[in-house]
């Protein structure tokens, strides 16, 4: 069986939001969208949009996906996804002053008439500790 992307994007979506057993401070979603629009030359354009979002986090970590997927009139579609994930750490263990943060970004889309982008970030975060026993009180 050849499936489309559209297909193959929501068969992923719908086993993903089935099969996932969510853990500790874990949230899924899947919103389904479909719409009509009528113009005043008595046009008619339909659409349809299926949008899946994962977030975890856990002590230090934290990471989102998200993504879209839309379909029109005349077999045309487009997809969008990113996703985001950090790391907090501390250099000097517990008593550390400042914490570190490792960031990641990255994005993309396609669309059915073969446009496609992608982008990605990287960096770090400083983060200082806003305690009394840090300021020296």
């Amino acid at each position: 069986m050849k499936r489309t992307p559209r297909s193959s994007i929501f068969f992923s979506a719908l086993l993903l939001s089935v099969v996932a057993t969510p853990a500790a401070a874990q949230r899924w979603e899947l919103q389904a969208v479909g719409s009509q629009v009528r113009f005043d030359t008595s046009l008619v354009r339909s659409s349809f949009s299926l949008s899946p979002f994962v977030e975890y986090r856990q002590g230090p970590l934290y990471a989102n996906l998200t993504g879209a997927f839309s379909s029109f009139q005349g077999s045309e579609w487009a997809t969008q996804g990113s996703g985001t994930g950090s790391l907090l750490f501390a250099p000097a263990g517990a008593v550390s002053p400042f914490r570190l943060e490792l960031v990641g970004v990255a994005s993309g889309t396609v669309h059915s008439g073969g446009f496609k982008t992608a982008s990605s970030v990287t960096g770090f975060r400083r983060w200082t500790r806003r305690s009394p026993s840090a300021r020296g009180h």
